[in-house]
């Protein structure tokens, strides 16, 4: 489960009766709650960035978890999206990080 991505949450690829799956973190740019889940959009309505929907399949499920966890002393703050994508020259990471709210976005 570490090395999965969201895109094993996509309701039809889980089996059993696990059917909403949501991470919780704190998107410190507004003091808001930033959601990883597989059902609805990532982040939150300040964010207002469709194009997080298009790089789910990216995210690792453990960077959510690690996110979720995050606390100023033990833990460094996570930047979205730079932190949770590998392949920073992909058109979707270029097309977040040039919208100005999605490019400022520490969880």
């Amino acid at each position: 489960m570490v090395d999965e991505t969201f895109d094993a949450l996509k309701p039809e690829n889980i089996k059993g009766h696990l059917k909403y799956v949501c991470f919780n973190a704190t998107e410190f740019s507004y003091g808001l709650t930033f959601r990883f889940q597989n059902i609805n959009k990532f982040g939150n309505y300040e964010l207002k960035c469709d194009q997080i929907q298009a790089v789910l399949k990216d995210i690792r499920i453990a960077d959510a978890i690690a996110s979720s966890s995050c606390f100023p002393v033990g833990f460094d703050p996570m930047i979205f999206p730079h932190d949770y994508l590998e392949n920073h020259e992909s058109q979707e990471y270029i097309d977040l990080i040039n919208l100005a709210d999605c490019a400022k976005c520490v969880v």
